[in-house]
């Protein structure tokens, strides 16, 4: 059941959340090392203040029609 929009979506399309992490050996050089979310809030905090009935910030949700 998908329960994510991308950014700028009207429909959800996205089940999970799935992190990146890449990294890349430097050797003789510093290594790269890349780890993010597609999101920008965790579910569980979501979902936490959604239970307690606590305001979110604008940004985390978005309603039906694509509006904070």
């Amino acid at each position: 059941m998908p329960i994510f929009y991308p950014h700028g979506a009207a429909q959800r399309c996205c089940s999970a959340l799935n992190p990146i992490a890449i990294a890349v050996p430097g050797w003789q050089h510093p290594s790269i090392v890349l780890d993010m979310a597609t999101t920008n809030t965790a579910f569980g905090k979501i979902r936490l203040k959604a239970q307690r009935n606590e305001p979110m910030p604008e940004g985390w949700m978005i309603d039906r029609k694509g509006s904070p």
